[in-house]
């Protein structure tokens, strides 16, 4: 999955969860490089911040997979 930021620098992750949650969709994704974790709210063609309570979402939504 490629991902541009607001600077137009395009950036290839690796895709970890989609989630579909009140019309909203939202992506979990890995930089290659780091290793590191990312989530952010899909809108149109780009991705916005979370919120609080979307992070809060997202958070509970991964424990229970762990569980």
């Amino acid at each position: 999955m490629i991902i541009e930021n607001s600077k137009g620098i395009k950036k290839e992750f690796k895709l970890l969860f989609k989630i579909e949650k009140d019309n909203n969709i939202y992506l979990i994704y890995q930089d290659n490089y780091s290793k590191q974790a990312y989530a952010g709210k899909q809108n149109k063609d780009n991705l916005k911040k979370l919120n609080d309570k979307e992070i809060d979402l997202i958070n509970n939504l991964l424990k229970k997979i762990e569980e």
